[in-house]
């Protein structure tokens, strides 16, 4: 039964082709993706306010 076997090894190819195409097309389409003009204030800005939020309660805000 040679078709059986042929048939056995495309079921097997199909799972890895498919995720070999998602991984390429994921690769394209992450080049139209950037960083916005204000993400490194963003971050900076609120990773501070964060920051003193967490390591300098003030009473009202954090329950002690």
């Amino acid at each position: 039964m040679p078709n059986a076997s042929l048939f056995g090894k495309k079921m097997r190819i199909l799972p890895s082709a498919f995720f070999v195409l998602y991984f390429v097309i994921g690769l394209l389409c992450a080049s139209s993706y950037g960083l916005g003009w204000d993400d490194e204030w963003s971050r900076t800005d609120t990773g501070y306010i964060n920051y003193n939020y967490i390591v300098h309660p003030q009473r009202g805000l954090a329950k002690q």
